[in-house]
């Protein structure tokens, strides 16, 4: 698993002695990296460096587990002087992968629900989605009316009234 680790060095301040700069530099700063160009050679370290002009590192890390990764951060020099952020990264097939199925699970639920709803009347009544299949499950009473209207037209008007 690969996680994105930025790192930035806590101030000091401004009124530390050159000595002590020093002493942390020796003391801190060099030995983490030289651990991380070490990390490196091994593979635990994918890509990364130091952005220009700042005080930071920007890595991508190679790790079985959040554990693994934890443990070698924690055993840097630097870990107590600086402010650490992990970021666990998600593959790109993985992800395109995910996102293809979301897709094909939207479509399906919008072929769904904007599918034309299948009405329970006759072919007669001019419903573009009507068919042969929904003149059994017309109710009853419509089919009564549906004949009243047949029998209505073949009697003369003069009978009607």
């Amino acid at each position: 698993m690969q996680y994105l680790v930025t790192e930035e060095l806590i101030n000091p301040g401004p009124l530390l002695p050159p000595d002590q700069l020093v002493g942390i530099m020796r003391q801190w700063v060099l030995p983490s990296m030289d651990t991380l160009i070490k990390l490196k050679s091994e593979g635990k370290i994918v890509a990364g460096g130091v952005p220009v002009g700042e005080r930071a590192l920007v890595l991508i890390f190679e790790a079985e587990s959040h554990e693994e990764l934890d443990t070698i951060l924690q055993r840097l020099p630097l870990w107590g002087l600086a402010k650490w952020k992990v970021t666990p990264l998600e593959t790109l097939e993985g992800r395109t992968g995910r996102d293809r199925q979301f897709i094909e699970q939207l479509e399906q639920s919008l072929q769904q629900r904007y599918r034309p709803q299948r009405r329970h009347l006759n072919l007669e009544s001019g419903l573009p989605y009507a068919t042969k299949d929904d003149v059994p499950l017309m109710p009853q009473t419509l089919f009564g009316l549906a004949q009243l209207d047949l029998q209505l037209r073949e009697v003369p008007t003069a009978e009607v009234l």
